[in-house]
């Protein structure tokens, strides 16, 4: 009787050496330090931490703890209590000391590769859109948790949706269930999607202004003073803040206008040179003979067309010789020549 008294009394000495640390501290609770389910990835480790609790001083050493998988082909775990991944899955890990036990769940995850998302632009008439996001590998593709940077200017949904709420701009923030992350520039804005620059013509006199023009997408016309106006060229042709266009020189330019969403238009003008004035004919007319010297030149007169030629006057024929009389006088006298009555002839030689 007293030998098993004996025993009695060093197991219950063996059991107070467990429970108590040095100093008679008596060990009162026990967990594993965590509230959410440990992740892993497969091949990945992490430890286990636990906690104690005593009546009294605490020891510098705690009791020793045993640990067990409740799944080996999810997750082990040494006994140290540090936990492997095996495969993906979910365990749980006990710890026991004494009488005493506590446990934690582990969930092992593939490890994630790569993981990108795009940037985003939305136009708040547009509503909606689907984040666009690569992972590697692709299983993960339907485990990522997606959060904006400011939900008062997009938010997104558990499905990668993102909606806009007004203009400006914000991140999303893609998660991959080993803590990999993504994260990109959402921007939301509005006004016209695209912008078209008239002018009244498009080619203007050295000097010359002109008026230029914006429209929307829809033909609808854009407020000149909500645009930034530039030119290529300002020793060609300068621009103010309504689209008013001057040509300072000759050649062309390009006018843009911009949004302050950076959409832009734009259009090109040629400055031409100014036409020149005729010259003047400077030449005095000489005064007319007999008229007075240094008379005060003429204004030129048009030119006038060269007339027409007119016919010269025919020469006079020449005098032909008359004929003789084969009696050897004339034919006739002239009515007016009086004879000669000491001529010679008689009455007969004038029939």
């Amino acid at each position: 009787m007293k030998k098993r008294t004996l025993i009695f009394l060093s197991v219950a000495a063996a059991l107070a050496l467990a429970l108590c640390a040095c100093g008679g501290a008596k060990l009162t609770s026990f967990a594993l330090e965590g509230d959410e389910p440990m992740e892993l990835v497969v091949g990945g480790s992490a430890a286990l931490t636990p906690i104690f609790s005593y009546e009294g001083e605490t020891p510098s050493e705690g009791p020793a703890v045993t640990y067990e998988s409740a799944d080996e082909a999810v997750a082990t775990v040494d006994e140290s209590g540090v936990v492997t991944g095996v495969a993906v899955g979910e365990t749980t890990i006990t710890a026991t000391v004494g009488e005493m036990s506590a446990s934690r769940a582990v969930v092992v995850n593939l490890a994630t590769e790569s993981l990108t998302v795009e940037e985003m632009r939305l136009h708040l008439a547009d509503g909606a859109a689907q984040a666009v996001v690569a992972v590697e590998p692709a299983e993960l593709a339907g485990q990522l948790t997606f959060k904006t940077g400011d939900e008062a200017i997009a938010t997104v949904d558990e499905a990668g949706n993102v909606t806009p709420v007004k203009e400006g701009h914000t991140s999303l923030l893609v998660l991959a269930p080993d803590g990999t992350r993504a994260k990109a520039m959402v921007t939301v804005w509005s006004g016209p999607k695209e912008l078209t620059l008239t002018a009244e013509k498009t080619q203007v006199t050295k000097g010359g202004t002109v008026a230029v023009t914006a429209a929307d997408e829809t033909g609808a016309a854009v407020d000149a003073a909500t645009l930034t106006w530039s030119s290529s060229d300002e020793t060609v042709a300068t621009v103010d803040e309504t689209g008013t266009v001057k040509m300072v020189g000759v050649g062309e330019a390009t006018i843009t206008a911009e949004t302050a969403w950076e959409v832009a238009g734009s259009v090109t003008l040629t400055g031409k040179a100014a036409a020149k004035a005729p010259a003047n004919n400077t030449g005095s007319t000489a005064a007319p003979a007999g008229g007075q010297g240094g008379a005060a030149a003429q204004p030129s007169q048009p030119a006038q067309p060269e007339p027409a030629p007119q016919p010269q006057p025919q020469p006079e024929p020449a005098p032909q010789p008359q004929p003789e009389n084969p009696s050897g006088g004339h034919v006739h006298d002239s009515p007016t020549v009086d004879l000669d009555p000491d001529a010679g002839f008689d009455a007969g030689d004038l029939t």
